[in-house]
């Protein structure tokens, strides 16, 4: 007994649906995972705990990504260390970065915005804190000529040569502390000595001989309630120094960690300065303030018909936002904690190649944010001044509004 013609007419159908699914989703398939010829690349490297972004034009990005809307963008992601998950959950890409491997996958960001970048995948002790910003850009003719102002005023800020704000303001080196190499691997030796000991005043200069970045960060760990309240030197690169000034840190015992590697841990114990060493820091304060009021006494006998543009006129108390200070864990501000009186003028210099405020408090989120002053926006090369006459003597942290990470205080006398 054969089929009836209606089985087999069924049959046919069903077959030709099932082809015509499967090619067109060969074809779906085949369209999304074509890299558009154009797309920009962008090599993304995971390593424990942090993301780094290269760009084509040999930009690097650590901790935040800027991109523009509109434009493919092709990304490399590779592994340093163990297995890790690229993920941005707002555009749903999700890669496996895998130590050895380049995995490709592409984008086109069609919203302007900031956006979270995180690692799915469990990579270790500080798998929660693999966190990274996107900053979509909007593509507008605005946004272009803002791009172009701000690469040709890039130009001046890079021309002093052999101006180095770090190694300026690091002058002498203080007491040694060295970051081990292989200290990364958890169990290692990592600070040597492990127990510091030094007096209230004396500098300490930081190195790290690992082929990793590190920190050396007050407190006994991230979630310690005084994380970072005593002294913070932020990333030091391999191979790198920073200094961290005991001037304004009280007697006492204090440990500290690496934010990248938590387990990295010692101990700091700062002594009170001893009787011989704190009298001539007396005398020299008293003559130097001496010295300050004489001189204002003579300026105001002198000037006197035109106090505001004689203000104006003076160049004012340095403080340098550095060059790379828009790398999240970079140096930012020089010097970091800025000590004058009140009534000096702060002259704010931008050396970086994008554009930064000085603005009063912790993080835009801060309830006394501006408050007590805000520079507003500098362009890269540009500068701008900071007047202390109508503000309280006290202490005062700064942040910068465009990229909030980048911190400092300001002591007003």
């Amino acid at each position: 007994m054969g089929h009836a013609t209606i089985e087999w007419v069924y049959v046919g159908v069903v077959i030709a649906l099932l082809t015509w699914v499967g090619a067109e989703s060969w074809n779906v398939e085949r369209i999304v995972e074509h890299v558009p010829a154009e797309a920009e690349t962008i090599k993304v490297i995971g390593q424990q705990w942090f993301w780094t972004f290269e760009h084509e034009d040999g930009k690097k990005e650590t901790g935040e990504l800027h991109l523009k809307q509109g434009v493919p963008y092709k990304f490399e992601i590779v592994s340093k260390d163990v297995i890790h998950d690229f993920n941005v959950p707002d555009y749903t890409i999700l890669m496996d970065a895998v130590p050895g491997r380049v995995n490709v996958v592409w984008n086109m960001f069609d919203q302007p915005g900031e956006f979270n970048i995180q690692c799915r995948e469990y990579c270790g002790f500080g798998h929660p804190t693999m966190k990274a910003k996107l900053f979509v850009e909007p593509q507008t003719a605005e946004a272009a000529t803002a791009t172009n102002a701000t690469a040709g005023a890039a130009a001046p800020a890079q021309a002093p040569e052999g101006q180095n704000a770090t190694s300026a303001t690091a002058g002498e080196p203080g007491t040694p502390l060295t970051i081990l190499e292989g200290s990364s691997v958890q169990g290692s030796p990592d600070f040597d000595p492990d127990t510091l000991t030094v007096k209230k005043g004396d500098k300490i200069t930081v190195t790290n001989k690992d082929t990793l970045p590190h920190t050396v960060t007050s407190g006994s760990g991230p979630s310690d309630p005084n994380n970072a309240k005593q002294f913070d030197t932020s990333i030091i690169e391999a191979g790198a120094t920073a200094d961290i000034e005991t001037a304004s840190i009280d007697p006492g015992e204090y440990p500290f960690h690496c934010s990248v590697h938590p387990y990295m841990t010692g101990k700091l114990v700062i002594q009170p300065q001893t009787a011989e060493a704190a009298a001539p820091a007396v005398n020299e304060t008293t003559t130097v303030a001496s010295e300050e009021n004489a001189t204002a006494a003579t300026s105001n006998s002198s000037a006197g018909q035109n106090a505001t543009s004689a203000t104006a006129g003076a160049s004012g108390t340095p403080l340098t936002i550095l060059e790379g200070s828009s790398v999240q864990g970079s140096p930012d501000f020089d010097p970091d904690t800025l000590t004058v009186k009140k009534g000096d003028k702060i002259a704010v210099t931008n050396k970086d190649t994008l554009p930064h405020t000085v603005t009063s408090g912790s993080s835009p989120s801060d309830p006394n944010s501006a408050k007590q002053f805000d520079t507003s926006i500098i362009e890269a090369g540009a500068t701008a001044d900071i007047e202390t006459a109508s503000i309280d003597p006290g202490e005062y942290p700064f942040h910068c509004s465009v990229h909030p990470y980048m911190t400092g205080k300001l002591v007003v006398q």
